[in-house]
């Protein structure tokens, strides 16, 4: 974690076959981020409030769809993934144009 020199790791747990959620702290700011096997950052994760969700994406799943939770992931190559938690907590992932793409990390 290169970029987090001073990072106090909290927690680390396997996400789907290629790769690791780590949560951490550093000056007092909480972060997740997704990491290679190989120790390659391949994502910033923030959590967002429900209503943050891009309008292509409400349009995508149905404006009636319960979401749960909402977490944008700001991928290392400049484009972002958003996994939304619908009801009873299934996990679905979008680009911001509403686009349904698969788990960055593969399946679990």
């Amino acid at each position: 974690m290169k970029e987090y020199p001073k990072a106090e790791i909290k927690e680390i747990e396997s996400e789907g076959q290629h790769c690791y959620e780590a949560e951490f702290t550093q000056e007092g700011k909480e972060y997740e981020a997704l990491y290679s096997p190989e120790g390659k950052k391949m994502a910033l994760i923030t959590e967002l409030k429900v209503d943050q969700l891009p309008e292509a994406i409400r349009k995508a799943i149905g404006a009636k769809a319960k979401v749960e939770e909402l977490e944008r992931f700001d991928l290392s190559s400049g484009n972002h993934i958003y996994e939304v938690n619908i009801k009873y907590n299934v996990p679905v992932f979008y680009t911001e144009k509403g686009v349904g793409v698969s788990n960055p990390c593969g399946s679990n």
